[in-house]
């Protein structure tokens, strides 16, 4: 096993355990999600099309701030090459002031609610 796929864990079980690694990689190789790395960093995102926008989500960034911040940037340019309108992602409030300084607009400081059934 990968070192990243235990930090990749710990984050999807912070999201409310929608996904886990094995459904990550199945994903990926089925490119139904982008993998994207650099160094020890790895991020991944999904596509979602609405009838109103195409839209990337971030689904999970890990790794050192540094190549983060490249990450960044080829996944805005993989977002401008496949004509997605809208990249989102979610984060931590530590993070605000680093998404600011790269044109990231805050949408909504809600919490997210989960009742599992």
């Amino acid at each position: 096993m990968h070192p990243y796929h235990a930090k990749l864990a710990r984050a999807l079980d912070r999201m409310g355990g929608v996904y886990t690694v094995s459904d990550i990689l199945d994903a990926l190789a089925a490119g139904k999600m982008q993998s994207f790395a650099d160094g020890d960093s790895w991020a991944i995102t999904q596509i979602v099309d609405y009838p109103r926008a195409r839209m990337m989500d971030v689904l999970v960034a890990l790794g050192d701030l540094e190549a983060c911040r490249r990450l960044h940037d080829r996944i805005l340019q993989y977002a401008r090459d496949h004509d997605i309108t809208i990249v989102q992602a979610y984060g931590r409030r530590g993070w605000m002031g680093e998404a600011r300084s790269h044109g990231w607009k805050v949408r909504t400081t809600s919490y997210l609610y989960q009742r599992e059934l």
